[in-house]
């Protein structure tokens, strides 16, 4: 039996299953707690199934694979190391298990987007496109086959990505520091400034591929420290978690992509920097939070800000290991946009339109604001703060997937947008991959986005921007190959 049967097979079993829960069939008498691990325990059996048929027949980079990063391991990072928050010790953050009926309702619509995707992902229409753009004769010339540097356009991408990040601080519209007042005078210009930062990452991405693909006697890696470095100054500075721990990712990324296997190395590396990055991060957003008078547009204010005396005695280990569990598992906040929904039947004036965003998703991509003047702001971590969770604040937090979705036209619009994001996951990963040193960078540098999953219209728009912005800037950034290799090429 083939993986496409096994897969279809495995999904159909599930989707009996979700019924018979959905409906009250089995697990009527069962209590909430019981009915929330019994729907944990069968999405992460099915993922695995389907995780197990991609490593079978399609094993080429097999932890790069977008869909085996969202659904494999994020299911087991949220239910199994998130889950684990009602398990630990209260002390050291553990909370008694109180599983609602929004919490249930939200992971039943969760396992049914699972299912979507993993249908999207071994359809025809996702193997098609996947060839139709590998095979494609534009991205034959354009994408670079080979990974030759041009160090010009390297330390140019970098330079200007730095200057955006300066830029950026200095005018209070950087990371957690951001000033929502100052973010507002530059509205019109500020996804240009962001785009600007990103080229950071691209240069550490380029130099870590060319670093590991050298034999080790010959690397020589001061350029690819520094701006390690820089990424990791910048990262903290950003008060974001993530951002600390993203370029050390990177650096895996590119060991695994050349040697095809995971580096010793990582694992270590990951488990000290997500416990410095909790360490100083954490009490920083603190202080962020209570300092009035705090000072956005300032690199010195905020590094300061960021390693007083103060700030650093909130620290401990207690404290780390509650932020870390809860902030894996945000069911309950994520929940809470159901129960929202329900109660004011659905969104009212004044609210994020979803539904509307989704379908706008190409003009909002590409129609500046200049043009657009009225062109719609994401706001909607805000105002979930605000509006759904009842809090006062600045604060954005993540809405989840399947919460966007359900706003955006409940359990339809939630199987159609799981089902069309798989069938994005291969056709850009086959796609891609297949085109040689230019494509794997293409690749890596829309790999947050394809990886994860918040509000659906934002991930349509990143990939509709960033696809033609990174294969030009890989067009400029490597050499062409040799005029027999362009010939094998083509």
């Amino acid at each position: 039996m083939g993986a496409r049967q096994v897969s279809l097979l495995s999904s159909l079993a599930t989707l009996v299953f979700l019924y018979l829960f959905s409906a009250d069939i089995i697990g009527d008498e069962m209590k909430n707690t019981e009915v929330f691990f019994a729907l944990s325990i069968l999405v992460c059996a099915y993922t695995g199934v389907q995780a197990l048929q991609v490593y079978r027949s399609e094993g080429y980079l097999f932890f790069i694979n977008p869909i085996i990063q969202f659904s494999l391991l994020g299911n087991y990072l949220l239910f199994v190391v998130g889950g684990s928050v009602y398990i630990v010790p209260q002390e050291y953050g553990g909370v008694p298990a109180k599983i609602n009926d929004w919490m249930v309702l939200w992971l039943e619509f969760y396992v049914l987007g699972s299912v979507a995707v993993w249908l999207g992902y071994w359809s025809r229409v996702a193997n098609g496109g996947a060839r139709m753009l590998r095979r494609s004769r534009l991205m034959k010339r354009v994408v670079r086959p080979n990974l030759r540097i041009n160090t010009t356009a390297l330390w140019l991408i970098f330079g200007i990505a730095v200057f955006s990040t300066l830029g950026s601080i200095w005018l209070g519209i950087y990371g957690y520091s951001l000033d929502s007042a100052l973010a507002s005078r530059v509205v019109a210009f500020k996804q240009y400034i962001t785009i600007g930062r990103s080229g950071l990452l691209l240069v550490l991405l380029v130099l870590a591929l060319a670093f590991f693909a050298k034999p080790a006697g010959l690397r020589k890696g001061d350029s690819l420290y520094f701006v390690l470095a820089v990424c990791l100054l910048f990262g903290f500075l950003s008060g974001f978690k993530s951002q600390v721990i993203i370029p050390l990712i990177i650096l895996g990324l590119a060991h695994y992509v050349v040697h095809q296997r995971v580096p010793r190395w990582s694992l270590p590396v990951l488990l000290v920097a997500i416990f410095l990055a909790y360490s100083v991060i954490q009490p920083f957003r603190e202080t962020r939070q209570t300092d009035a008078n705090f000072q956005s547009t300032s690199v010195t204010y905020i590094f300061q800000s960021m390693f007083t005396p103060e700030t650093s005695n909130r620290v401990n280990s207690q404290n780390i290991v509650s932020h870390f569990l809860h902030a894996q598992f945000p069911v309950p906040l994520w929940a809470e946009g159901l129960r929202y929904h329900h109660e004011h039947d659905g969104l009212k004036s004044g609210d994020p339109q979803f539904a509307r965003n989704i379908l706008l998703a190409p003009v909002l991509a590409f129609v500046p604001r200049v043009v657009w003047p009225s062109k719609p702001v994401s706001f909607e971590g805000n105002w979930f703060y605000r509006k759904v969770l009842g809090r006062w604040g600045n604060t954005s937090v993540s809405i989840s997937h399947v919460t966007s979705l359900y706003f955006a036209g409940g359990a339809i619009a939630i199987f159609a947008g799981f089902f069309l994001f798989g069938v994005i996951q291969r056709v850009f990963f086959f796609g891609l991959v297949g085109l040689g040193a230019g494509g794997i960078i293409v690749y890596l540098g829309l790999f947050s986005t394809l990886r994860t999953l918040g509000v659906y219209h934002v991930m349509l728009v990143d990939l509709l921007r960033y696809l033609p912005i990174m294969v030009l800037v890989q067009f400029f950034l490597l050499r062409p190959g040799s005029p027999g290799e362009r010939k094998r090429k083509n």
